[in-house]
């Protein structure tokens, strides 16, 4: 389990969040939940609603399937 301080540290090293000093996250980093993915599990789905946000400590794959089952690839999120 990721500690507030674990958390914190990982919001502010996000570009989303690199105008905010550490104070202004402590309320985003109190309310986050984290998860521990293994590789090849899906953080989320087509379809699934846009209500959370989402950073990686290691790289993330965003990509589909196509209908001929071949993998597109949009990009690779490094960690933040």
């Amino acid at each position: 389990m990721r500690t507030p301080d674990d958390v914190l540290g990982g919001l502010a090293r996000s570009y989303l969040f690199e105008d905010l000093t550490r104070t202004q996250l402590e309320p985003h980093a109190a309310t986050a939940t984290t998860r521990t993915l293994v590789r090849g599990e899906y953080a989320f789905h087509i379809g699934d609603p846009a209500n959370e946000r989402r950073g990686a400590e290691r790289e993330m794959k965003n990509s589909v399937v196509d209908a001929g089952r071949i993998e597109v690839v949009h990009f690779v999120h490094g960690p933040g």
